[in-house]
């Protein structure tokens, strides 16, 4: 009753303010638990309580990328010394031992997954392993967030040629189709495509706040892929084809580096036979980067990009598009491997890498068969 008295006895404009103290007070306390236990969320899940993938990269001077910080370390993500994602291996490759290099987007790297030992090209290896039992193997991770072909040639001449790896394996697509659809959206009168991309200063500080306005930004670009004004008019053609030069000129770089190529075709969660508010949400982070697309033109132009993968010549291909189901338990958004997903794909590649290195050692009768 006395606190009751002593409220009433303020003059009205003290009230106001005490309410308003007492409102924003609540208010911070509810946003500093939900940070919290986003931040908790993060540390289970990628083992760094305010991990982005953003904050894991840096400016290369020598090439210009943006690559992975060398010795980065969380709980569940390591970049060695030399940049890649997994254990170091010894720059000079020892006798015996047939290396392989893994090339890509994000989709390589998998910062998704739960851990290094989670990633396809890890599974794939210590499958490998498994049926190369007497022989040494060992491999590089050269996935990059962001990456294109164009990207993944750049650094292989750099950094990864100098590796001397036996063996290649390009996974890309994503990437390329955002950039060369938006060229030629960009070149139908479609301006500020990606819009603005900066983040509020908050969002250094703040992985709720950092998380809710990504998750906006996504939704608004599902609510623009269903206005058809927004489905600009893709020729599939148009942007198969810078994608299909890079491929040319990466494959070719790898085989002047006396390695053998491996293309996989690739594999997106959204798929024909969907509905279409399965489309939509399958569609979710590709309409982030692709916002004038649609799920149906996003389908084709993914489906065309396949097309240049299975009609390369004289390249190993491994066609696993199909082979990881398009669902949430593979893919945590559009594109991203999920653990399941992850271990669908070291699966499905597996008997094209067995068959490469067999052709390796069909050209190199004297090296040492297993």
């Amino acid at each position: 009753m006395e606190r009751t008295n002593r409220f009433e006895a303020m003059k009205q404009g003290h009230q106001i303010l005490l309410a308003v103290a007492l409102i924003i007070a609540f208010v911070l306390s509810l946003f500093l638990l939900a940070e919290a236990a986003i931040r908790v969320r993060s540390y289970f899940k990628h083992g760094d309580a305010f991990f982005r993938v953003e904050n894991i990269s840096y400016i290369d001077e020598a090439t210009g990328l943006r690559l992975p910080k060398p010795g980065y370390r969380s709980g569940k993500m390591t970049i060695n010394e030399d940049g890649f994602r997994g254990p170091l291996i010894p720059h000079e490759k020892p006798e015996g031992t047939t290396r392989i290099a893994f090339v890509g987007g994000s989709t390589t790297l998998c910062a998704e997954v739960s851990g290094d030992d989670k990633t396809w090209p890890f599974l794939a290896m210590q499958a490998l392993g498994d049926a190369y039992p007497d022989r040494a193997f060992d491999y590089v991770n050269a996935g990059v967030s962001g990456f294109t072909v164009a990207s993944s040639l750049t650094r292989f001449k750099a950094q990864v040629a100098a590796l001397k790896p036996d063996i290649v394996m390009v996974y890309h697509a994503t990437n390329d189709l955002s950039r060369n659809s938006r060229v030629a959206a960009e070149a139908q009168g479609f301006d500020g495509l990606r819009g603005d991309q900066s983040l509020p200063w908050i969002t250094d500080y703040s992985l709720l706040a950092y998380l809710v306005v990504k998750n906006l930004r996504v939704l608004d670009r599902q609510q623009d892929a269903t206005d058809p004004v927004h489905d600009y008019r893709m020729d599939p053609e148009t942007i198969a084809e810078p994608f299909a030069d890079d491929l040319d000129t990466l494959i070719a770089a790898i085989r002047e580096a006396g390695a053998k190529p491996v293309v996989a075709t690739f594999a997106t969660r959204i798929r024909a036979e969907q509905n279409e508010e399965e489309k939509l949400a399958s569609a979710v982070t590709s309409l982030y980067y692709m916002p004038y697309m649609t799920p149906e033109s996003l389908i084709t132009g993914f489906d065309r990009y396949n097309r240049v993968i299975r009609d390369l010549d004289d390249v190993l291909m491994a066609d696993i598009a199909e082979e990881i189901p398009g669902d949430a338990v593979h893919f945590v958004d559009s594109v991203h491997f999920t653990d399941e997903g992850a271990q669908a794909m070291a699966d499905a590649v597996l008997s094209t890498l067995v068959e490469a290195v067999r052709r390796l050692d069909r050209d190199a009768p004297d090296q040492k068969n297993s």
